[in-house]
């Protein structure tokens, strides 16, 4: 998907989050950003460490993450944790 969508909007730069490709649902096109599934990130996270520390992890490091105006947003879709 990830490809699709830069192919669609060539010409516009993106923050794209490293290893987090299936948790990619879609570009905001009024701000021309990525948005990212909240869910899906952490369950990728989860991969490598339990729950708890994932959605720690999450939070800290990559939700609250200022970079600049082009730096993804999050979908928090079905949320559990």
């Amino acid at each position: 998907m990830l490809q699709e969508l830069l192919e669609k909007h060539e010409g516009n730069t993106f923050i794209i989050l490293e290893g987090f490709d299936d948790a990619l649902l879609g570009v905001y096109e009024e701000k021309m950003v990525l948005i990212y599934s909240t869910k899906k990130c952490i369950e990728i996270l989860m991969k490598d460490m339990p729950i708890s520390m994932a959605v720690d992890y999450f939070y800290l490091n990559i939700y609250n993450a200022y970079i600049d105006d082009k730096q993804p947003i999050f979908c928090d879709d079905n949320l559990m944790y």
